[in-house]
């Protein structure tokens, strides 16, 4: 018996996902189908590649040396179906979170226009951890995330430094003082909903100091956030490239704060088996326009 494709994309996205099951949700197949091409490949090659552990499927030693020939194939079969030309010049499925989509993707839309012109871009705005998730199982073509964990066949490339602040309207009154978390734990607090980088800032910036905050609502929408804290309804952990113009008119002033919130790092991340001279315009692209921007601060 041959090896197939088939049977390596199902052992592909199993170990990616942990279970037949899963992987028959990715591909649109059914689980039997899935197991069968399991089942095939394991007599192919005479190695069994999976043990279970709990309720998940990881590799064996055999299996775990097989992941990356076959992510490689898979790759290559991609681009031998794009008549050998690298796929990302003409469809690629970006995902930006709220910050970057607002400061920097106008920006590099434009100049994507420009450079390839029949390529169609579609845009995923959400937090990092989730356009994390997504790109490790190949939903997205390339990312930019804050505070990477990127799985097998990721590539990152840091980008820069965010910054990020406690802000609030002036007539709260707050600016005047180091703030701490206790004194905040009274504020109604906006933030991303669960799983994001923001709300897990904001829980461990007070839980560190042992302090329970009593209001935090959640937003999906930046933009909402920001105007909600103009108006002085609460307080905000918020990137600080989105407010520059209100904190130079003072609509908003940053808090200084004890701890000190840490900058962020914001990463390019990409599937190396799809990397090609596109992907490399398209970062070459966004650090021009990064340099150029208030967007990090180094």
């Amino acid at each position: 018996m041959k090896l197939t494709l088939a049977q390596l994309e199902a052992f592909h996205w199993t170990l990616r996902l942990g279970s037949a099951h899963a992987a028959a949700e990715r591909l649109h197949l059914s689980q039997p189908t899935i197991s069968v091409r399991l089942r095939a490949l394991e007599r192919t090659l005479e190695r069994k590649l999976f043990e279970r552990r709990g309720r998940r499927l990881q590799a064996t030693t055999a299996g775990a040396a097989l992941a990356g020939q076959a992510e490689q194939m898979l790759g290559l079969a991609t681009r031998i179906e794009h008549g050998g030309a690298d796929p990302l010049r003409t469809r690629l499925r970006l995902g930006a979170p709220d910050s970057f989509a607002m400061v920097c993707l106008p920006r590099l839309l434009g100049l994507l226009e420009r450079d390839y012109s029949e390529l169609t871009v579609d845009i995923s705005v959400d937090n990092s951890l989730v356009l994390n998730r997504r790109l490790n199982q190949r939903d997205l073509d390339l990312a930019f995330i804050s505070n990477v964990e990127v799985g097998d066949g990721v590539r990152s490339e840091l980008l820069g430094l965010q910054d990020i602040a406690w802000v609030a309207s002036p007539r709260l009154s707050l600016a005047a003082r180091t703030v701490r978390p206790r004194d905040l734990a009274g504020c109604q607090i906006f933030t991303n909903p669960e799983p994001s980088r923001l709300n897990a800032l904001v829980r461990d910036w007070f839980g560190r100091a042992g302090v329970e905050p009593g209001r935090i609502s959640t937003c999906n929408s930046l933009v909402l956030m920001r105007r909600l804290i103009v108006s002085s309804a609460g307080v905000s952990l918020m990137p600080t490239a989105i407010l520059q113009s209100d904190l130079r008119s003072g609509a908003l002033q940053r808090l200084a704060t004890r701890p000190a919130i840490p900058e962020q790092r914001l990463y390019a991340a990409y599937h190396a088996d799809a990397a090609g001279p596109a992907t490399a315009t398209i970062l070459e692209i966004t650090r021009r326009i990064l340099s150029r921007s208030s967007f990090l601060v180094r």
